[in-house]
């Protein structure tokens, strides 16, 4: 299931309401402080205000390759226990590679941009689960007496991180119904907590007289370190066209050099005589359980990093534009896919009364998303939300839903 929320509190909000999800990276409408994360480029386009402000703002995304709340209600949502022919219905529908869990959260507060110039901060947690299906059916069913189940590509991981994202967006063409824009964001990174699994391995095996398994878990930890990085954007608009490319989080990644630590979590099962087990029913004569941990040497940990590029067409005088964007991850990262995404946006601000924002991506880590926002200006009040439904259009069938809000004032 896949539940994204996102808050937004701003003051001077002068892009379109909040009612385009935050995990869209578009780089071609985005101006404002959202410039500053998406196309620095855009702080020199005309429509750029000369100042805005946002006070913070709040953005969470989970996500797994198996429940719907259709599913989960069918399977887990059940008073009582699954029987053996829910068990075999729920197990076909576990993908070869398991299950998998992806999360993060980000926090920001005081974005602000000053003509061309613009500033955000934002602190990053990102989080990945890998179960092996081994394992889940090891659960499910139990042991089956001489199988050997192999759960080793499980991993569990954590990233926590802080951004100081720097921004600045020029004019290179100026003409009357003709305008080419470039701009760079510097952004220094400051790490501050990372748990990631270096090595797992494990497995079972018995039979009718002896049971025996083991499970080993490396990973590396650290509580402190830096890095750098910096974004590059360009827009070019003529007439009513406008076409963008950003790259953003080009960086050598984290370099972690506080409180460096691996540690060994070892478990082991062993035993030659199963019938004394079943008789005292107690594992803890065979059982043993050992954490080890050691220094170790500074590592570097990669971020995310993405190439958009995009496509507009603005189709009224309030603003109005239809856009293609298609976004590919340029690093190779545990909470990152390779797979391209392909968005279809629209962003029509009827009559300038309400901003309606539906969307569709097909790609990326999630799939299929349908999005629509709908955003509204209410004397200098602005009020923003965007409901997302993964891989289905309808709620219930989802894998996952994303929902956005976003307050906040702009001038009169």
């Amino acid at each position: 299931m896949t539940f994204t929320l996102i808050f937004t509190l701003s003051l001077f909000h002068f892009t379109n309401f909040g009612a385009q999800p935050y995990s869209l990276l578009n780089p071609v409408t985005t101006i404002g402080y959202d410039a500053v994360l998406h196309n620095p480029a855009n702080l020199g386009l005309n429509e750029n205000p000369n100042f805005s402000l946002r006070l913070a703002s709040i953005n969470a995304f989970a996500t797994n390759n198996i429940l719907s709340f259709d599913s989960y209600n069918q399977y887990l949502g059940i008073d009582s226990a699954m029987n053996d022919e829910q068990k075999t219905e729920f197990f076909r529908t576990i993908p070869d590679n398991g299950l998998l869990f992806q999360g993060d959260v980000n926090l920001g507060t005081l974005d602000f941009t000053y003509r061309n110039f613009g500033f955000a901060f934002r602190r990053f947690d990102l989080g990945n689960l890998k179960v092996s299906k081994e394992l889940i059916d090891l659960v499910l069913f139990g042991n089956q007496l001489q199988r050997n189940y192999d759960f080793s590509n499980f991993t569990l991981d954590y990233l926590s991180y802080y951004s100081f994202n720097f921004a600045v967006g020029l004019p290179l063409i100026k003409k009357k119904k003709q305008l080419a824009t470039i701009g760079i964001g510097l952004k220094y990174l400051l790490g501050n907590q990372a748990s990631l699994t270096e090595q797992a391995s494990g497995n079972f095996y018995s039979n009718e007289y002896f049971i025996k398994g083991q499970v080993s878990w490396t990973r590396n930890q650290a509580s402190g370190g830096s890095g750098w990085g910096f974004d590059l954007g360009g827009t070019y608009e003529i007439s009513k066209y406008r076409f963008s490319l950003a790259l953003l989080n080009i960086s050598p990644g984290i370099t972690w050099t506080e409180n460096l630590k691996t540690n060994v979590k070892s478990i082991t099962i062993d035993s030659t005589d199963i019938y004394q087990i079943v008789k005292n029913n107690n594992l803890n004569d065979i059982l043993n359980s050992n954490d080890t941990s050691y220094n170790t040497e500074s590592f570097r940990t990669q971020i995310p990093a993405y190439l958009t590029l995009g496509t507009g067409w603005k189709f009224d005088d309030f603003g109005s534009m239809l856009t293609l964007i298609y976004e590919q991850n340029l690093a190779s990262t545990k909470f990152s896919t390779f797979t391209p995404k392909f968005t279809f946006d629209l962003e029509w601000n009827l009559l300038q009364v309400i901003l309606i924002n539906p969307s569709i991506s097909l790609g990326g880590r999630e799939g299929i998303t349908y999005n629509l926002g709908l955003g509204k200006n209410l004397r200098g009040f602005l009020i923003g939300i965007n409901l997302g439904s993964i891989k289905n259009p309808i709620i219930t069938k989802a894998k996952g839903l994303k929902l956005g809000l976003s307050i906040g004032l702009t001038l009169p």
